[in-house]
């Protein structure tokens, strides 16, 4: 018989408990013998609906780097002038974890390619111009061949701040892939909300008042930028880094990041320090 029992009450071995199934993870038939990764319960409530976007564009970048070969930015290599608006987070020694995995991939990439182009770290070296900020970009909001042309409205971050209350709470992404574009090496990962589906409502919230809205592209992904190319690449290279992007992979875990606050600024894409003007802080509502 299954019923619901009275407090202090026990069931006998003819009872069971009424009960709702989300789903099965593991059966019966193979639970006991199973060995379960020690993330298994963290990874089971992420959003891998971006897995599918990562595929495509893991495809459509190796097709263009065939065809058009890599593409290099020799003045990133230096001070940046140029600036743009987004909405991002700061990665610090406080919210992001880095796995053994990560920490051999990054000494890996700062013995190979550390001067001839600029790697991302938790702490840049004093403004150092081969070094950025590891950070992940919420959406660009201006892009940097509009902004500083574009007037904004005195209470565009207001209008920002409150999508960002009412649809985004605190929230982590596990990051478990390498992936190799045209102009960077970017770690990506899913979150544990619907990142995108909140992007869209701050866009809709932008266009129904009129606001400007410039983005380069449509950010659908949640990444962190490990190394931007700043010298063109050899051939050996090409294949060294695609052998450090087959390390990735399912069950692969290279970093976590928990993001409760977003910030909203100026600042280049290597989020110096010394770049970043006039930032505006949300805490994510839990």
């Amino acid at each position: 018989m299954y019923g619901v029992p009275q407090q202090g009450a026990r069931f006998g071995a003819l009872d069971g408990h009424l009960h709702f199934t989300f789903m099965q993870m593991i059966g019966f038939d193979v639970y006991p013998g199973l060995a379960l990764p020690a993330d298994y319960g963290n990874v089971a409530h992420v959003d891998n609906s971006m897995t599918r976007i990562y595929d495509e564009m893991e495809a459509r970048e190796a097709t263009a780097i065939a065809e058009h070969g890599f593409n290099h930015d020799p003045t990133s290599r230096g001070e940046q002038a140029q600036r743009c608006l987004a909405a991002y987070t700061l990665c610090t020694y406080d919210n992001f974890h880095a796995f053994a995995s990560l920490d051999l991939l990054m000494g890996r990439l700062q013995e190979a390619y550390g001067e001839a182009h600029v790697l991302c770290r938790l702490r840049p070296d004093r403004n150092h111009v081969l070094f950025g900020h590891l950070h992940m970009t919420f959406m660009q909001l201006l892009g940097f061949d509009v902004y500083g042309t574009v007037a904004l409205p005195k209470d565009y971050s207001e209008v920002l701040e409150s999508v960002l209350l009412r649809a985004l709470r605190p929230f982590e992404v596990q990051f478990t892939r390498v992936a190799v574009t045209r102009a960077s090496v970017l770690l990506v990962g899913h979150p544990t909300v619907g990142l995108n589906h909140v992007r869209k409502q701050a866009r809709d919230a932008l266009a129904r008042v009129g606001y400007p809205l410039y983005e380069p592209c449509k950010n659908d992904i949640a990444h962190v930028t490990l190394m931007r190319f700043g010298a063109p690449l050899q051939a050996t290279e090409y294949d060294a880094l695609h052998r450090m992007a087959r390390c990735s992979g399912p069950g692969r875990m290279f970093a976590s990041l928990a993001v409760d606050a977003l910030d909203a600024s100026a600042a280049s894409w290597k989020m110096q320090p010394a770049e970043s003007e006039g930032v505006q802080c949300v805490e994510l509502s839990r």
